[in-house]
């Protein structure tokens, strides 16, 4: 085939998104998009921030979101591995600073591992809205988010 015939799919992507729920942040992202004949994913690495009150989380993580499709709409599955600093405050914390009832919640280094899936609109050529959540161990245990991913 000739270069003119062939289909032109970006490699790259962007994110931003919004958690809501258990811990209000903010999430950006870079990364790459890989398709094939029959299904698409994203590699992102994403840097996030959450807060509420006395309650801050600061982390990274690297995020694999699978489709059924070439065009990334419609249901898909993701995980994410990844490293958080913070305090949970009153929230779950399985980090190994803990909690003590004298001296309030102390930071702590957690892993980010998780588990979760969701559903993409497409909303312009190559610009999405995504409604994803997830569950697994880290600071917050679980989230639900809201993202732009273009």
């Amino acid at each position: 085939m000739s270069d003119s015939t062939t289909i032109q799919r970006p490699k790259n992507c962007f994110l931003l998104s919004f958690d809501t729920i258990v811990l209000p942040g903010i999430n950006l992202g870079y990364g790459w998009i890989i398709h094939d004949s029959t299904c698409a994913s994203e590699e992102i690495v994403t840097l996030h921030f959450n807060t509420l009150g006395d309650a801050k989380v600061l982390g990274i993580y690297f995020q694999k979101t699978r489709f059924r499709n070439t065009d990334r709409s419609g249901w898909f599955g993701l995980w994410k591995f990844g490293i958080d600093y913070g305090s949970a405050g009153g929230l779950l914390n399985f980090g190994p600073a803990g909690s003590s009832i004298s001296s309030g919640w102390k930071p702590s280094i957690c892993l980010d591992i998780t588990l979760g899936g969701g559903y993409s609109f497409k909303i312009a050529e190559e610009s999405y809205f995504r409604i994803a959540g997830d569950i697994g161990f880290k600071l917050l245990l679980a989230s639900l988010t809201f993202s732009f991913v273009f």
